[in-house]
C-alpha cells in the first residue's frame, strides 16, 4: 500500500473517533462515553460490541429514552453523511443533480460529494432515493468504492457458493459482497444466507462502521500476498537435437483453484508435436491464434505447490537458427489463501518465460 493509503488510513480513523453522526434525533456529550446506556442493547446480543464500539467512539447515537432501536433500518441519506465526516467533510460546490435531495436536507452536500467521487450512484440521473432504506449489498458497493478512494486494499475476495442466497445479489454487488465477506465487513444473517437485498438495521450499520474502521486487511499490501507465486516455464533439447520439451510449473505460497493462460512460441521455427497436462488435471486447451496454447483450468481441489500443469513438444524446423522464446500471458488466476480460510485473493503472479538455442 502507498504511504497515501496508509496515512489516508490513519485519518479516517482518527475521524472514527471524532464522528458524532446524525442517525439519530439525540446527540452524546463532550465527556468520553463509558459502557452504553441504552436499555434495548443486552449484553449477549449478537450486536453490542458493535454499538458499543459505535457510541464511544462517537459514531453513532441513541434515539432518545436511553434507546439505541438497532431493529431500525438506516436510510442511503444517513449512509452518505456518516461517509462524508469519515473522509473529513470536504467541501463541495453543492451542485445535486438528484431532484429528491432537498436543497435544506443534512444529507445534500455528502450526496453531492459521495456522487462527484463515484462512491454512490442513483437509481437514475435525478433520482437518488436518499429516504430509501439502504441494503445490504448497496452498503458494500458503497464502502467498497470509498475504500478505493482512500487507495485502501481490496485484493480480498470470499467464495460466496456456501450461501444458498448468492444468486440474489446484484450484478453490480457480486464483487463487493465477496470483498466484504472476505474481510469479515459484512456477515451472513444465517449459516448459508447473505440477504443481499434486505435493508441494513442500525445494529448491522454499526457492525460494518466497526468492522471497517478497525480492519487491519485494508492495510495489507496487496504484493505481498503473492510476492512468491510464479507459473514457471523450463525448456529442454532432446539428445538428437530435434524436439524441445516445454514444461509449466507452478510454484507459490497461494493455492489457485482456477486459471487462464496463454503460452506463446515462434511457430516459424517450431511445431507442435504433443501436449500433456500435468498429473491429469482438467486442463483445457485451444487455440486459433498461430504460435499460441490458449488454455484453462477450472478446479474442484485447489492446486498447490510443486506441481507441473502442462508439458509439451515441439518440433525444430530444418532452417530454424539462432535461438526461440517461449512466453507466458495470463488472463485470469484465481487464488485461495488457506491462511485466511479459503479466501479467494487478487494475489499477483509472477510469469517466468524461457528461451532455448536452437
Amino acid at each position: 500500500m502507498s504511504a497515501q493509503g496508509s496515512d489516508s488510513l490513519k485519518k479516517s480513523n482518527m475521524l472514527c473517533g471524532m464522528l458524532s453522526t446524525l442517525l439519530s434525533l439525540s446527540m452524546i456529550g463532550s465527556a468520553a462515553a463509558v459502557g452504553i446506556p441504552f436499555t434495548d442493547v443486552k449484553e449477549n446480543d449478537w450486536f453490542y460490541p458493535a454499538v458499543e464500539y459505535a457510541y464511544e467512539h462517537r459514531l453513532m447515537a441513541g434515539t432518545g429514552n436511553n434507546t439505541f432501536t438497532p431493529d431500525e433500518t438506516t436510510t442511503r441519506g444517513q449512509v452518505m453523511t456518516v461517509l462524508h465526516h469519515l473522509a473529513g467533510s470536504p467541501e463541495t460546490d453543492g451542485t445535486c443533480t438528484f431532484l429528491d435531495v432537498p436543497e435544506d436536507a443534512f444529507y445534500r452536500q455528502a450526496v453531492a460529494w459521495a456522487a462527484s467521487q463515484d462512491i454512490v450512484a442513483g437509481y437514475s440521473a435525478d433520482t437518488f432515493g436518499p429516504e430509501d432504506p439502504v441494503t445490504r449489498e448497496q452498503l458494500t458497493s458503497i464502502f467498497y468504492r470509498y475504500a478505493k478512494t482512500k487507495h485502501y486494499n481490496v485484493s480480498h475476495r470470499a467464495d460466496l457458493r456456501k450461501f444458498k442466497d448468492r444468486d440474489q445479489i446484484s450484478p453490480f454487488a457480486v464483487e463487493t459482497m465477496s470483498w466484504a465477506n472476505a474481510i469479515g465487513l459484512i456477515a451472513g444473517t444465517g449459516p448459508d444466507t447473505l440477504a443481499p437485498g434486505d435493508g441494513a438495521t442500525r445494529a448491522q450499520f454499526a457492525s460494518i462502521l466497526m468492522n471497517f474502521c478497525d480492519n487491519p486487511a485494508l492495510t495489507e499490501r496487496p504484493d505481498q500476498l503473492g510476492q512468491d507465486n510464479r507459473f514457471v516455464l523450463r525448456a529442454a533439447r532432446s539428445a538428437d537435437g530435434r524436439t524441445i520439451r516445454l514444461t509449466l510449473k507452478l510454484e507459490g505460497k497461494v493455492r489457485v483453484s482456477g486459471f487462464d493462460l496463454r503460452l506463446n512460441y515462434d511457430s516459424r521455427a517450431l511445431s507442435l508435436r504433443k501436449l500433456d497436462t500435468g498429473y491429469g488435471l482438467p486442463i483445457f486447451s485451444n487455440s486459433s491464434v498461430p504460435g499460441q496454447i490458449a488454455f484453462n483450468y477450472v478446479g474442484i481441489d485447489n492446486l498447490s505447490e510443486p506441481r507441473t500443469i502442462l508439458s509439451a513438444e515441439f518440433e525444430i524446423g530444418e532452417n530454424a537458427v539462432g535461438s526461440t522464446a517461449f512466453g507466458l500471458e495470463a488472463v485470469e488466476v484465481i487464488c485461495v489463501d488457506p491462511e485466511q480460510g479459503g479466501a479467494i485473493l487478487q494475489a499477483p503472479f509472477h510469469l517466468i518465460p524461457t528461451e532455448i538455442t536452437l
